[in-house]
């Protein structure tokens, strides 16, 4: 049987550096690792390089009876001082590590106060020394609101809205002396800001529910306020981005035969659900997010 007639040395330093061998052929082809992900690779290498990065610090252990060395990533949650996100719209943070999604926030209504009106509700304690305003069961009564869409708005995500109420006294006003129902509308019209597009005509949205037998409990009902496309109710998400402007009529009609309160309910806060990317555009005004 012939061997390698090479010297053991040179033998060696073959090896080493990946070259041929008498019984195996090339080292370089046959000794290399191939690393591959999707969509990138495969590299092929002889070593390879582990790297600690954002939140995870890896282990590396050597396996040398089984001729293997041993990965194992950790997560630390620990965080560098500054986090980089893509500027890009649709990025940020998710939740819930089995079913990732963006989370939701509430845009606070700004309440707008205008002179005194025939269809104002009335100021009126509500418990205690706790005042509210309540809206009666003889003439339609109206507030307004303003909603800002802030810079965390989710692009292409539609938007609810909702509103707080209760009743200081138990309603009695459905069938058998049960509490009755209440029916909320919001008439709604919104626009992009920064000069892009005007106010166009209001839709309405309507919120109905039972009242609660308990007395004060805060109540909370929600419809959606925007879909893909819009509707004859419903403004389209795809016109929603920041600084837009909602504009609401928030109003309730005794005559209405849907409402069949006979206790005047309290109107205590109207909100609006968004889903949020947790962070803010690079840019001030369109495009945002360039």
């Amino acid at each position: 049987m012939s061997g390698d007639a090479r010297p053991p040395t040179r033998h060696k330093t073959r090896h080493a550096t990946g070259g041929s061998d008498a019984l195996t052929g090339n080292l370089d082809a046959n000794a290399r690792v191939a690393v591959a992900k999707a969509g990138a690779g495969p590299f092929t290498r002889r070593k390879l390089l582990v790297v600690d990065t954002l939140g995870i610090s890896v282990t590396i252990a050597d396996d040398a009876p089984g001729e293997q060395v041993t990965i194992t990533p950790a997560v630390t949650g620990k965080f560098p001082d500054n986090i980089v996100l893509p500027k890009t719209s649709g990025k940020g943070i998710q939740v819930d590590t089995t079913t990732p999604t963006f989370p939701w926030r509430d845009i606070l209504g700004a309440e707008v106060t205008g002179s005194p009106g025939a269809n104002d509700p009335t100021w009126a304690t509500f418990r205690n020394g706790i005042k509210g305003w309540q809206f009666g069961n003889i003439v339609i009564n109206e507030r307004w609101f303003m909603f800002h869409v802030p810079h965390d708005y989710l692009p292409g995500s539609d938007l609810f809205v909702h509103a707080h109420w209760s009743q200081a006294v138990v309603d009695t006003g459905g069938a058998g002396g049960t509490p009755g129902v209440v029916k909320w509308v919001v008439e709604h019209m919104a626009a992009k800001g920064h000069n892009q597009a005007a106010y166009p005509a209001g839709k309405l949205v309507t919120l109905s529910e039972q009242a609660s037998a308990v007395q004060y409990q805060h109540m909370l009902i929600e419809a959606q306020l925007s879909s893909a496309g819009g509707s004859a109710s419903l403004m389209d998400t795809a016109s929603i981005e920041p600084d837009m402007l909602v504009l609401c009529r928030v109003f309730r009609d005794p005559a209405d035969p849907v409402n069949t309160l006979n206790q005047g309910p309290f109107l205590l806060e109207v909100d609006v659900h968004y889903q949020s990317t947790n962070i803010g555009t690079k840019q001030r005004a369109p495009n945002f997010y360039v």
